[in-house]
């Protein structure tokens, strides 16, 4: 029996590891994921499933918890709002099953494959969360942000050779462009200045725009912007 791929096994020794999160313990609380109760409910973690797939160079893993849930009443019947003692739980509403997934996405060959435990879930992660009820749509939105990270590494050496370009004109004598397209640079309000980006996608009537900082060019930053927003010199 196959037991998953370095970056798995890596996961399953933290989750083995991790005092929260034990399959079968017990608690009470108002939080599932991004879903928030009214009132108190009982929650079980009964299990975490998980499904990896390489992807562009990254190896994707997205992990389901899943919980059965009771609202919890009191001696007198009625719903609460805070933690409850055992002795003055009265019932337990009907159960039922809540399921969320996360993805958590590493880039293959990087220097932190170096390392074999992880210190929290999301260490050295380049993608993370992007919770959702469904773990196809969780896995869709993590491909669709690794595709997004692929596009602007493509544009690497453009966006970090403007990475110290400004506007010369005032902001007021800025004009914004007819049109845009991928490949075209202009500049984007970001960090108090009009800063020179590479446009790498467009999502609608949106251009994301990729920039970078002289203090950290080894951070690829991006916006999604109409083109009100794009400025070119005129």
């Amino acid at each position: 029996m196959t037991k998953g791929s370095f970056y798995l096994q890596r996961v399953n020794r933290y989750l083995e590891n991790n005092q929260q999160d034990k399959i079968g313990v017990t608690y009470q609380g108002r939080w599932i994921g991004n879903k928030y109760f009214n009132t108190y409910h009982q929650l079980t973690l009964t299990e975490i499933s998980k499904h990896e797939v390489e992807y562009k160079g990254y190896q994707i893993i997205v992990l389901g918890w899943h919980r059965e849930c009771q609202e919890i009443f009191n001696l007198n019947g009625e719903t609460v709002t805070r933690d409850l003692p055992d002795d003055q739980i009265g019932r337990l509403g009907d159960k039922k099953v809540f399921n969320t997934y996360s993805a958590y996405a590493w880039k293959i060959g990087t220097d932190f494959d170096n390392e074999q435990n992880l210190n929290w879930l999301y260490a050295g992660a380049t993608v993370t969360g992007g919770t959702s009820p469904s773990e196809k749509t969780t896995l869709t939105n993590a491909k669709k942000r690794i595709d997004l990270i692929v596009k602007l590494e493509e544009r690497r050496d453009a966006i970090n050779k403007n990475a110290s370009v400004m506007i010369e004109c005032s902001r007021s004598e800025a004009l914004n462009p007819y049109n845009a397209q991928v490949g075209d640079q202009p500049f984007i309000q970001a960090h108090g200045r009009l800063r020179k980006g590479v446009i790498v996608a467009t999502t609608g009537s949106r251009f994301i725009v990729g920039y970078s900082t002289p203090s950290n060019t080894k951070d690829l930053k991006y916006k999604t912007l109409p083109l009100s927003r794009l400025w070119v010199e005129p």
